[in-house]
């Protein structure tokens, strides 16, 4: 089963959760997506390009990264089980 990480802070879990988190402990980036997104049947659409998402975290860093051009730290969301999670600090360090 997939996990996916929380784009604000970090935190990684699955899906259903981690949108639960968003939603209630970051409500700064959820007023973002109520303003810049709409919810549909399988998932989330950006109003200002139409592009679709499965995750309201995925529609998030979309529109920041794209619409707004602003850097999003936790921009890697969505994690397969055989991918060790290493924070943006260690992938600078490996990347030297």
């Amino acid at each position: 089963m997939i996990k996916i990480r929380c784009p604000v802070c970090g935190k990684v879990g699955y899906p259903h959760a981690i949108c639960n988190h968003f939603v209630k402990m970051h409500p700064e980036a959820y007023a973002v997506v109520q303003k810049y997104a709409m919810r549909y049947k399988y998932g989330w659409i950006c109003r200002l390009c139409g592009k679709d998402f499965a995750f309201i975290t995925s529609v998030y860093v979309h529109i920041m990264k794209v619409h707004f051009n602003e850097p999003v730290d936790n921009h890697i969301n969505i994690l397969t089980p055989d991918v060790e999670v290493i924070s943006d600090e260690q992938v600078k360090i490996e990347a030297r």
